[in-house]
């Protein structure tokens, strides 16, 4: 019987592994030129809005036709393609001839068709067919670096001391501090000390412990029967505040006035528990005893973000086990309601927020290796599944989402803790986006988190990248590519 049984299992798992083969898509093999009136069909060169195809002619045929789309089925099937215009007519014998197609989107792949017209015979034949990308127009190609400690773990960029300017905070988890930056409003530092915290400091959130109106921090410590605050001076930080009555394994904290008292409060998750667990600000004397709630499997990360737009921060946690996001909805009443768990691909690792496809709604992107996904907020708390997800290379452990190319869309910062690597993956709006791209020049080692804001203040996001193994925090200057560049 039992044999019988594993027979049968082993016959299920082979028929799923083929039906889940013949459901992928598969990109078929470029139809290439067969030496009629084109040969060595290739992409010269390439800008953000531009691609410019050259081929070698061997005479005969009285003109061309080009077409290109973004959709390899369009091209085969030659009319629902883009046609272009103005194209050259075929040269003699051996010379080489160029074509560039203009108005096209940047970080895209197109597909373009080309072939030979004998006006006599009617021949129609479709030649070949080219694969090419867009470049972005934005590039990242100044790194700047500030040599730190012994093992910077997270970056968080905010104006400390009411300035106007931004300054920068570092965490190392083996010097156990906050290292903090002035920033000087020319693009760079003015001077840094040292914040002393309890062992292994991780994360750092934006925190109204006590409602002075300087920005304090929360910050969370690995798994420790504890969470730490920074309380802002008005200049600066002295040592953490340690709190651990009732606390235990707070791997991963955020930060939100859940009460709307004006004073900020503080969730964190528990995997060894599978729970969640809510700390209420007792109006900048400590916090009240946690209020603890049910999760799925291993929950690893915790968002704050007003998902019904009641003015009220509610609660989405992944988890990483059990493959899934869970939300919690802030009742108002210092309560929240579990409002179900949403698939999100295997072992979800980081979570953002943002409203990324403009509905009006926050939405949440998740790290979910090797993908990025989106967990889209169609109205008032309730999501869809899980979609427009990108594969690209690695293990990427934080996502955060700004603007990187000034066209009001939140794009996407992932960092790679294996690969060494900065992906980023450009928002074209209407649930679009690019294909990713990666930056390992100047990552200095494990990349691990990130920030931006508009560093030497010439009107775009720069990106702040911590590197694990590398011992830095660098500053990618954002800087954008002129028109045929």
């Amino acid at each position: 019987m039992y044999r019988f049984s594993a027979v049968l299992l082993v016959v299920f798992i082979i028929l799923l592994i083929s039906c889940s083969d013949k459901n992928k898509p598969t990109e078929p093999d470029l139809p290439k030129a067969d030496g009629a009136a084109i040969e060595n069909l290739v992409n010269s060169d390439s800008t953000f809005n531009s691609i410019t195809v050259s081929w070698t002619s061997i005479g005969l045929f009285d003109k061309y036709e080009l077409r290109y789309s973004t959709d390899y089925y369009e091209v085969i099937d030659w009319y629902p393609a883009h046609m272009c215009d103005s194209l050259p007519k075929p040269a003699q014998f051996g010379e080489r001839q160029y074509f560039t197609i203009e108005g096209l989107t940047e970080l895209t792949r197109y597909y373009i068709g080309i072939r030979a017209i004998d006006l006599h015979s009617d021949t129609t034949e479709l030649k070949a067919v080219l694969k090419a990308y867009t470049e972005p127009m934005f590039e990242f190609n100044k790194n700047y670096y500030y040599e730190h400690q012994l093992s910077p773990r997270s970056i968080l960029t905010i104006d400390i001391n009411n300035d106007g300017i931004k300054d920068v905070l570092v965490s190392d988890i083996i010097e156990h501090c906050i290292v903090i930056y002035y920033g000087d409003g020319l693009g760079g530092f003015v001077s840094e000390y040292q914040a002393a915290t309890p062992p292994v400091p991780i994360r750092m959130y934006e925190l109204n412990y006590n409602n002075d109106g300087f920005v304090d921090v929360a910050i969370s410590h690995n798994g420790n029967n504890y969470i730490s605050v920074l309380v802002n001076n008005g200049t600066g930080y002295d040592s953490a505040l340690a709190f651990n009555d009732s606390i235990i394994n707070a791997y991963d904290i955020c930060t939100g006035d859940f009460n709307q008292d004006f004073y900020d409060d503080v969730a964190y998750v528990s995997p060894d528990s599978n729970k969640l667990f809510i700390l209420f600000n007792n109006q900048g004397n400590g916090f009240l005893s946690p209020i603890e709630y049910e999760t799925a499997q291993q929950p690893n990360f915790v968002l704050s973000e007003d998902f019904n737009n009641d003015s009220y921060p509610d609660i989405a946690v992944s988890n990483r086990l059990s493959f899934s996001v869970g939300i919690y909805m802030n009742n108002g009443d210092n309560t929240f309601t579990f409002a179900g768990f949403y698939g999100a691909r295997m072992f979800p690792s980081a979570l953002c927020s943002g409203d990324f496809d403009k509905n009006g709604y926050m939405d949440i992107g998740i790290a979910v290796p090797p993908h990025a996904a989106i967990l889209y907020n169609e109205g008032n708390g309730v999501f869809g599944q899980v979609c427009s997800t990108f594969t690209y290379i690695g293990h990427h452990e934080s996502i955060y989402a700004t603007d990187l190319n000034n066209d009001d869309w939140l794009d996407f910062i992932l960092c790679d803790n294996e690969e060494k690597e900065l992906t980023i993956i450009y928002n074209y709006g209407n649930r679009n986006y690019s294909l990713p791209v990666y930056h390992t020049q100047g990552t200095f080692g494990y990349t691990v988190n990130a920030s931006a804001y508009d560093y030497d203040y010439d009107g775009d996001n720069d990106i702040f990248l911590i590197s694990y193994g590398g011992r830095v925090f660098s500053i990618f200057n954002n800087e954008m590519i002129s028109d045929g560049e």
